[in-house]
């Protein structure tokens, strides 16, 4: 999409902020001019730090 292959501060809040308000991934790539394998990719690279953080804390997910 032409755009820095880098996800900034400012969009990863609004991914958060979209899922947890139930928003689709395709509208939140959409609003963020991502394709939604950026999106999707995202999405797991944050669930995988927060699994990752939760075993260090021998806490569970």
């Amino acid at each position: 999409m032409g755009r820095t292959k880098h996800i900034t501060k400012e969009e990863r809040f609004t991914i958060q902020v979209g899922l947890e308000s139930g928003r689709k991934i395709s509208a939140i790539a959409k609003e963020l001019n991502r394709s939604k394998s950026c999106i999707f990719k995202e999405i797991f690279i944050i669930s995988s730090k927060s699994i990752t953080l939760a075993l260090a804390n021998n806490k569970c997910p």
